[in-house]
């Protein structure tokens, strides 16, 4: 999770070319197959998430036509989001394809209308605890997709009721802030099929809806009772002198789990404000980052509290290093340019896992950027996000396109403390190309690339970019290291490792990978209905020990999306299997079987492998 935040991203590279765009097309149909005419189609280009400057993406808005279809001028070697909506009707409802967030340019963008989803309204009641302190202010949010990330500030009418966007998926959140601080956040269901599966809120004790009554609650005004105003203080001290710190920016997870930055005043206190319910906050404990102020050498520190802890809480922050380095382009320095930073930051106090390093550090007006409060024991990556022109710029030739996010540099705990100058155009430019198995050439594949030998601790969320039409992607990378390139399909998958005096990756789709798997149980009969998924992958065979332990670290998440399938009726799903010769660690979660079984996969066969497993449930 990153923290969401806007840059006033003002570039002083001189660039006079335009980005390069070609055409892109595709269909909407509804639920029968049917063209759907006039529907709203959206197009959104995001290097990632976090990076809300239309500097740095796309964003289109097309109306279909009388067959359904639409044209539009895409970025060359980006990819973007798609969903088509139509008009609110009388009942509050509307209709709404499903998402697509591997669109790219002179490929079909292929839209169905799904499930029809309502308008949602709430109406805020606050605790009697919050008057006379700051107001509240709402804002909506998708959260959990790495390609859209959209938000929007809500005010509401005269009766105090909020109207939450229409927007693709299954639901979406309500945020209340206060001043700053996000102190609170609540997810709401849009579709029938959801509401009666979930509730009409996420993690809300209420009773579920039934079949009658859905659709009118839906059509509701939600009530929604804010519980009452809590504080909890946070006081940071120098692990060496004793002397408050001033300034140092906090990163808040709130119940359940928001990243937003605070800082500390002149004393070193941190006053966090949130509403959550008392006997929440006693099972799951909320958790805080500490990032070091501008200027100190602090480490970053993760921490985290419950609610019979004291009301003020000391840190101290041991030292920690600074990362310097200086971006340019064609001999120009490059300011405003987002870096993120790929890789653990390990636990806090009681054992609290942070996850990885949220922030988002832009380059100043000089091109120099500051990474602060970094141990050695986590290792990171530093990736910067391009601007269409600047990978206009970068591009050699046309058909291979430059991926919107760049490498900088792959750490290790060696990496000096200054980086110097990065050129980026420089930088080593790997050329992929992914064909299906029969050799043609296969467009919005996601490609993924990891560096070869950092260890257990290194960055396990590998680069993640798109191939166009023709397959091609050219990805920017440090030089001098061994990379592994991996690709999946519903076809199967492939991978190669790439040396440093390579630049070139042909991936060829193995469909060896692709395995079929009949689940029964000990009478035979098919386990229908369920869900069959790898959790793990146990061994991957004898080898060369980094690559072996780089492959299972970007598999487990390259191939996430295609190692879970449904059952059919004949007890019947498809895995893609990252690699072969492996022992997989499989998970079977049906109505009265909670199971697992291992298998080990080679080859793909014909005929499907069957695994049985035990029903805990005779009914």
């Amino acid at each position: 999770m990153r923290c969401a935040a806007l840059f006033a991203l003002l570039s002083t590279v001189a660039i006079s070319q335009e980005a390069a765009r070609d055409r892109g097309f595709g269909r909407v149909t509804d639920k029968d197959g049917k063209p759907w005419v006039g529907a709203e189609v959206h197009l959104m280009h995001r290097p990632h998430a976090s990076i809300a400057d239309p500097k740095f993406g796309d964003t289109l808005l097309l109306k279909t036509d009388a067959k359904g279809q639409f044209k539009a001028q895409l970025l060359v070697g980006a990819a973007y989001s798609a969903w088509a909506i139509g008009p609110v009707e009388a009942d509050g409802s509307y209709r709404i394809t499903a998402l697509k967030t591997d669109a790219v340019l002179r490929s079909p963008i292929l839209l169905k209308e799904g499930n029809r989803q309502y308008v949602r309204k709430v109406r805020p009641v606050l605790h009697e605890s919050w008057n006379g302190h700051e107001p509240l202010r709402w804002r909506a949010s998708i959260e959990g997709n790495q390609r859209i990330g959209l938000g929007q500030w809500l005010i509401a009418d005269a009766d105090g009721i909020l109207t939450l966007p229409r927007w693709p998926g299954r639901y979406q959140f309500l945020q209340a802030w206060a001043n700053d601080w996000l102190a609170y956040r609540l997810g709401f269901t849009t579709s029938e099929t959801f509401a009666k599966q979930y509730g009409l809120t996420l993690g809300s004790k209420s009773a579920k809806p039934t079949d009658k009554n859905v659709r009118a609650q839906l059509q509701a005004v939600h009530e929604l009772a804010i519980p009452p105003r809590r504080v909890r203080d946070l006081e940071l001290t120098d692990e060496k002198t004793g002397a408050p710190i001033a300034d140092a920016r906090i990163l808040i997870e709130t119940m359940p789990f928001d990243l937003q930055a605070h800082r500390s005043s002149d004393q070193g206190i941190v006053h966090a404000v949130y509403a959550h319910d008392v006997e929440v906050v006693k099972r799951v404990p909320f958790r805080w980052l500490i990032l070091p102020p501008a200027n100190a050498e602090f480490s970053l520190n993760p921490t985290s509290y419950k609610s019979d802890d004291p009301p003020v809480m000391a840190r101290q922050l041991p030292d920690g290093r600074t990362l310097d380095g200086r971006l340019l382009l064609a001999g120009e320095p490059v300011a405003s340019v987002p870096l993120m930073l790929d890789g653990s930051i390990g636990s806090g106090n009681g054992g609290s896992w942070f996850g990885v390093d949220p922030r988002v550090i832009p380059t100043d007006p000089n091109g120099t950027f500051h990474v602060r409060g970094r141990t050695e024991r986590y290792p990171f990556r530093l990736i910067a996000a391009l601007s269409p022109t600047m990978r206009k710029t970068l591009s050699r030739d046309k058909d291979w396109p430059v991926a919107p996010l760049a490498v900088l540099h792959w750490e290790s705990s060696k990496l000096p403390a200054k980086l110097g100058d990065i050129h980026l155009e420089s930088l080593r430019g790997i050329d992929v190309q992914v064909t299906q198995p029969d050799g043609s050439p296969t467009g919005s594949i996601p490609v993924l690339l990891t560096r070869v030998g950092l260890g257990s601790d290194a960055p396990s969320d590998p680069v993640r970019v798109y191939t166009d039409r023709r397959g091609h992607v050219r990805v920017l990378a440090p030089s001098s290291d061994s990379v592994l390139v991996h690709a999946v399909t519903e076809h199967g998958a492939a991978w190669q490792r790439l040396d440093a005096n390579s630049d070139t990756v042909d991936l060829r789709i193995d469909p060896n990978h692709v395995a079929k798997i009949q689940v029964v149980d000990q009478q035979g009969k098919p386990i229908a209905g369920g869900s069959l998924g790898i959790v793990t992958i146990d061994s991957w065979g004898e080898g060369d020990k980094d690559l072996i332990t780089s492959m299972g670290r970007m598999c487990m998440v390259h191939a996430f999306s295609r190692m879970r399938c449904r059952l059919d009726a004949n007890g019947i799903g498809t895995l893609i299997v990252p690699i072969l010769n492996a022992s997989l660690d499989l998970s079977v979660d049906a109505k009265g079987v909670n199971a697992r079984d291992h298998l080990r996969w080679q080859k793909a066969v014909d005929e499907p492998v069957t695994i049985v497993v035990e029903r805990t449930n005779a009914k």
